[in-house]
């Protein structure tokens, strides 16, 4: 049983390095064909950015829900001291109603 270890455990060292020399010239072979390029030579290639800001008009449903929010805010405000934080996060469910209007879907 011991002998047949110490065999199995050759083996597998006779089979780790020819593994390690197929590896070493599929290396060799395949080094021309690899294409290598640093951050730096691929930014060099890059054009300059440009950015341009293009507006689009709402849609209707963007609308609805734009008014549906700004009604809510104003009828909370009304009355009521709001704090900053509550005014931040109804301006950002604003934000979100325009740019992100499948969200409210669910709610509907």
């Amino acid at each position: 049983s011991d002998l047949e270890d110490e065999e199995d455990e050759v083996s597998k060292l006779l089979s780790e390095e020819e593994e390690m020399l197929l590896i070493r010239r599929l290396h060799g072979v395949l080094r021309p064909f690899l294409l290598r390029r640093t951050k730096a030579q691929v930014l060099a290639d890059l054009p300059v950015k440009k950015e341009a800001i293009v507006w689009v008009p709402l849609t209707a449903w963007q609308k609805a829900l734009y008014r549906t929010g700004l009604r809510r805010m104003t009828k909370a405000a009304e009355g009521k001291r709001r704090s900053a934080s509550a005014t931040c996060i109804s301006s950002m469910l604003l934000r979100k109603a325009v740019n992100h209007p499948y969200h409210f879907l669910s709610r509907q």
